[in-house]
């Protein structure tokens, strides 16, 4: 029986891995709520690395991930935004129409944006703060640099504003490069 299970997730890794084919060696991915870039590829695990930071994954806990998505390979770009709230504010009312705000902002504006779009709520700092992640899609590739931070900016803009309007106060959450420099996700 214990062999049956390892050569099962064997199995598993090999067609997600080589079947799906979701990344390769230097990829930029978005595990969940966090980017990486592939650094090494085994059967089991796989190498990450987030600014640095190491993280060596099962691969079958990367099958499970939501979102897994690869930004280098996808033909759309993905940006997220983060921002941290009280967790009293996270009512089914609030959710709705902060979707519907995202929505309405995304459908005026196809040129730039995909329709598709996705706001999430992890703990933060449990029970008080709460990080909402606004995931979106560009319908151009990440070599338009300039155009894709312009769109960031743009949708980081008016959820903050839909925020302030729902009179949710907000932080912002920027991470930053090694170098220092602000990295949109």
């Amino acid at each position: 029986f214990i062999f049956g299970g390892a050569i099962k997730t064997a199995f598993d890794n090999f067609i997600f891995l080589y079947g799906s084919h979701p990344f390769e060696i230097g990829d930029s991915i978005l595990v969940g709520e966090t980017r990486y870039t592939v650094e090494r590829v085994l059967l089991q695990t796989t190498k990450l690395s987030h600014f640095g930071q190491i993280r060596i994954m099962q691969n079958s806990a990367l099958r499970l991930a939501e979102p897994l998505v690869n930004l280098t390979s996808s033909k759309e770009h993905w940006l997220k935004c983060d921002y941290i709230v009280d967790t009293s504010v996270l009512t089914e009312g609030f959710l709705r129409s902060l979707n519907g705000s995202m929505e309405a902002f995304f459908k005026d504006q196809e040129e730039t944006y995909k329709a598709t779009f996705r706001i999430d709520h992890f703990e933060f700092l449990p029970p008080l703060k709460v990080k909402l992640t606004l995931l979106f899609g560009l319908p151009f590739s990440p070599s338009q640099l300039r155009r894709a931070r312009i769109a960031h900016s743009q949708a980081a803009r008016h959820f903050a504003e839909t925020l302030l309007y729902l009179g949710v106060k907000y932080t912002a959450v920027v991470e930053y490069s090694p170098e220092g420099i602000p990295v949109a996700h």
